[in-house]
């Protein structure tokens, strides 16, 4: 469920600054071929960063998920322990 929630984030993160960056693409006017390359160049590193940032998060999310999994395993493992000392 995190792992999708931070997925989604993400995505939608990187449709809204590409949106943004390539808002004025379109724009009348007098359009340079050097403003127009530029403005490629940076639409591409911030999908580049979004990209990145999306493989972290799903990293970070996996680890987070490892952890949560551990953490139960022990809980059931105390609760074992508790129990047994309970029956004593």
């Amino acid at each position: 469920m995190i792992r999708k929630n931070g997925i989604q984030t993400v995505l939608i993160a990187l449709t809204i600054s590409s949106l943004g960056l390539l808002g004025g693409c379109g724009s009348p006017g007098k359009a340079k071929t050097d403003d127009s390359a530029m403005l490629r160049q940076q639409t591409e590193n911030a999908v580049q960063r979004a990209e990145l940032a999306a493989d972290k998060a799903e990293k970070a999310a996996d680890r987070a998920e490892l952890a949560a999994d551990k953490a139960e395993k022990m809980a059931e493992k105390a609760e074992q322990i508790f129990n047994k000392k309970m029956k004593k």
